[in-house]
């Protein structure tokens, strides 16, 4: 099992409905860390963490965070084209085959999709995963993604999928904010 064509379109139309909801809250008002010391470092622009049930992430400093009743993990968001979401998916394949499959359906379902790189990523807790990233065509936008995919380690049925999309022209500094931001994932165990 992989994430359809239509699954996809899915997440896409509740993030841009997410994008005009009133916020949930913002990550100005999780509460502080003590600064970083590399103020410059992209780990400087993160909020502090936001659990949600076993999941903790740090999202970019000043996004919105939107709960929706039909999404298990909020979605954090700078502007309707720029945010981050998790999905949970269950499938019988090995991280690698539902990766290369969800990479598949990336190119039937965004109009000129292209793969830009893929390699493994690890998280700051030692999660190992996978890293695709790309651009594509939506509403007319170049957009820039990063797909990063684990496997849950209470379920290995379970796949994880952190999603970061936005703008191709800021390009250099999402993908920055984005392995930033993954690499914050924890999984209580």
């Amino acid at each position: 099992m992989w994430i359809s064509v239509s699954q996809i379109s899915r997440l896409l139309t509740v993030v841009l409905l997410a994008s005009a909801c009133r916020p949930f809250l913002t990550t100005d008002s999780l509460p502080a860390n003590p600064p970083h010391p590399l103020s410059s470092s992209p780990l400087s622009k993160l909020a502090p963490p936001y659990r949600q049930g076993k999941i903790t992430l740090s999202p970019p400093r000043g996004w919105q965070i939107n709960r929706l009743p039909s999404l298990k993990y909020a979605i954090f968001k700078q502007d309707t084209l720029t945010s981050i979401s998790l999905l949970e998916v269950k499938t019988p394949n090995n991280l690698e085959q539902f990766m290369q499959t969800n990479v598949q359906s990336l190119a039937i379902a965004f109009p000129g999709w292209r793969q830009l790189a893929q390699q493994t990523f690890q998280t700051n807790q030692g999660e190992n995963g996978k890293l695709v990233a790309g651009e594509s065509q939506q509403l007319n936008q170049a957009l820039y993604q990063r797909y990063y995919f684990w496997v849950s380690p209470h379920d290995p049925q379970v796949k994880l999928v952190l999603i970061c999309s936005g703008r191709a022209t800021a390009a250099q500094e999402l993908q920055q904010l984005c392995d930033a931001s993954a690499q914050t994932l924890e999984i209580q165990r």
